[in-house]
């Protein structure tokens, strides 16, 4: 399960939409939505299943599809899920999730402040553009739990192969997203890697170029905590054999 809560941190959106209502009486309306997007339709459909009981929506997108579960009735199955199967570490997600659950707090009264709703919408704005967070979360280290974490994780925002350098071909391994916390996690998990910063993106890096270590991951998401995209498990094969070799 900590596989899903992992794709969920990688591939996931968490929004409050305000949308236009004229038969509330109010105008308007607000509706919480959590959003996983991917190329693989046949994971999202496992994922919609398994997190949400069924209850999201699947739609076509340019190059892939969203799984959208927006509306109350629909998020609290997901956060229920998150509940049993926290992140053990991304404080970015955490504190967006936090933020959605205080918005079905608020929202399951009948009269809500919409100041309140209005200033929960505020913070995620903030937390996107500034990739800060209020406070950082404890990190829960356990390795079962790690390891298939890091595995969704691998399939939502992980990179593996070949490149050029100089006149020979280098295997790669890497892994790029804006939680920090996450990727410390990695180098704490295998230790080895290096973290480098994009400071105009905000984004951290997490990567190693070592052909025994690129070994090494190849077989822990191959085997002990494997990836589910076709894609990474072909990629990571074809590492797996060519190093072995």
């Amino acid at each position: 399960m900590y596989y899903f809560t992992g794709f969920i941190v990688g591939e996931g959106s968490i929004s409050i939409i305000k949308a236009s209502n004229k038969g509330t009486g109010r105008g308007f309306y607000f509706a919480l939505d959590l959003t996983v997007s991917n190329s693989d339709l046949i994971l999202l459909k496992e994922l919609n299943q398994v997190v949400a009981c069924g209850k999201g929506i699947t739609s076509l997108i340019k190059g892939g599809y969203n799984l959208s579960i927006r509306g109350k009735d629909k998020i609290k199955p997901a956060l229920s899920f998150l509940n049993k199967f926290p992140p053990p570490a991304g404080d970015l997600f955490k504190e967006k999730l936090n933020i959605l659950k205080k918005a079905l707090e608020i929202l399951s009264v009948k009269n809500y402040k919409v100041q309140e709703i209005e200033k929960l919408r505020q913070r995620l704005k903030e937390i996107k553009v500034t990739a800060r967070v209020v406070k950082h979360f404890p990190v829960i280290f356990e390795t079962k739990n790690v390891g298939y974490f890091l595995s969704g994780i691998v399939d939502a925002e992980g990179s593996m192969g070949w490149r050029k350098s100089g006149n020979r071909q280098q295997p790669y391994f890497c892994v790029l997203m804006r939680e920090e916390a996450i990727i410390d996690l990695f180098i704490k998990q295998f230790g080895f890697g290096h973290k480098y910063y994009r400071p105009n993106e905000k984004l951290y890096h997490f990567e190693t170029g070592k052909k025994g270590d690129v070994a090494k991951l190849a077989d822990y998401f191959l085997n002990k905590f494997p990836v589910k995209l076709v894609k990474n498990r072909q990629r990571l094969e074809n590492l797996q054999r060519l190093l072995n070799d």
